[in-house]
């Protein structure tokens, strides 16, 4: 077969010839390119690849999160955030806080439980409300102003206008939230001093009304009216105030 067949390779090995012409070209031809190169994924004869053994890959556990982290807030938190976005929004509302103001440094935040003589006092400002069982606790937000009360002028009115739209949205988010928990909440409008949510009468309750003393605040006389007077902050001041029947001691107020 070919010259081959004299080999003494004759009996072990069996030869396969094509019948037919063989092609007088050189083969391969380069000029068709590398058809003949070996593919590195079947490199035996016949264009027979070798199956590789899959290194063992090691299954990775799989992570789960606590039950606790996929659910709802629980209200007390849910109230709890909104008193910090209170506090940052009236922050961010001065524009020469800082940075990274210190909690207390522009913003004040007290509670007061009200006795029974104070809350005879603050019935007329919110005739559907009866407060003789009930608790009546008092959540005063004191903002740092930049221009004083008694210096009246169109910066401080604007100042003042400013943080007032701001106070108004922080408390109608806290009001919500008590009233989530089933208490009652309302607030003072801080453009009339009349209660914001609910039904109201003639009697109003403004920053230059006496009543403030029971909050903390003092009244001075400047020029030919009365002014505001924080213990620390003086006449530059801005006070807002809520209302809830909701107990001095109850966890979401106890942290003030």
């Amino acid at each position: 077969m070919n010259g081959l067949s004299g080999l003494e390779l004759e009996d072990m090995y069996q030869f396969i010839s094509s019948s037919g012409t063989r092609s007088p070209e050189k083969w391969p031809n380069q000029a068709l390119g590398p058809i003949d190169a070996v593919n590195p994924k079947y490199p035996l004869p016949g264009a027979v690849g070798i199956r590789l053994l899959a290194k063992e890959i090691k299954k990775q556990p799989k992570e789960y999160a606590p039950a606790i982290h996929s659910l709802p807030p629980l209200r007390e938190e849910n109230y709890a955030s909104v008193l910090v976005d209170t506090h940052n929004a009236t922050e961010l509302s001065d524009p020469n806080a800082t940075l990274i103001p210190r909690k207390s440094e522009n913003l004040e935040c007290s509670i007061h439980a009200l006795p029974t003589l104070i809350k005879q006092d603050l019935a007329s400002i919110f005739p559907s409300r009866k407060f003789d069982a009930a608790p009546l606790t008092a959540i005063v937000l004191s903002h740092r102003t930049t221009e004083g009360l008694d210096q009246w002028s169109d910066m401080a009115i604007s100042e003042r206008e400013s943080l007032a739209e701001s106070f108004t949205q922080s408390a109608i988010d806290i009001c919500a939230s008590l009233k989530e928990l089933g208490y009652w909440a309302d607030f003072v409008n801080p453009f009339s001093g009349l209660p914001y949510l609910g039904p109201h009468g003639e009697d109003a309750l403004v920053e230059t009304d006496e009543r403030m003393k029971y909050f903390g605040f003092e009244l001075d006389d400047a020029f030919c009216c009365k002014v505001l007077r924080h213990p620390r902050w003086k006449h530059y001041v801005f006070a807002g105030l809520i209302f809830t029947d909701a107990p001095r001691d109850h966890p979401v107020l106890s942290h003030f």
